[in-house]
C-alpha cells in the first residue's frame, strides 16, 4: 500500500509565489503551447531479435519523430544474457543510447 502523498503546505507556497508553486492540484500558469514535451523512453533487459523485430522496429523506423523533425530514440538497459550485440551496434550507430543493466533484479522480498 502506497503512503498518501502530502498535502500543499500553502504558507510555503504563497511564500514561493504562483509562478514556482508545484503543490498537487496547482496547475502551471505557462501555456500548454509553452511547455516542453518530453517522454523518455527505456528498455530494459536483453537485446534480442525478437524484440527488435516486434517492438523497436515499429518504433524506430523514423515515423515517429521529435517536434524538430529527428527521429526518436530511446536508452537500453541491457544485460550479457542473450542479447544479440550485432543489434546493439546497428541502434547504437542510430542514435540510441546502451547501458549497462544488472546481471539480477533484486526482489526486496
Amino acid at each position: 500500500m502506497c503512503a498518501e502523498a502530502e498535502r500543499c503546505n500553502q504558507t510555503a507556497c504563497n511564500a514561493l509565489g504562483a509562478a514556482n508553486c508545484h503543490c498537487s492540484g496547482n496547475e502551471t500558469t505557462i501555456p500548454l503551447k509553452d511547455r516542453p514535451q518530453i517522454v523518455y523512453l527505456t528498455f530494459d533487459d536483453a537485446f534480442t531479435a525478437t524484440a527488435e523485430e516486434q517492438f523497436y522496429r515499429g518504433l524506430f523506423n523514423g515515423t515517429y519523430t521529435n517536434p524538430n523533425g529527428c527521429a526518436i530514440r530511446a536508452t537500453h538497459y541491457i544485460t550479457q544474457s542473450y542479447t544479440d550485440y550485432s543489434l546493439v551496434n546497428r541502434y547504437w550507430h542510430m542514435g540510441h543510447e546502451m547501458a549497462a543493466h544488472s546481471i539480477t533484479h533484486r526482489n526486496s522480498t
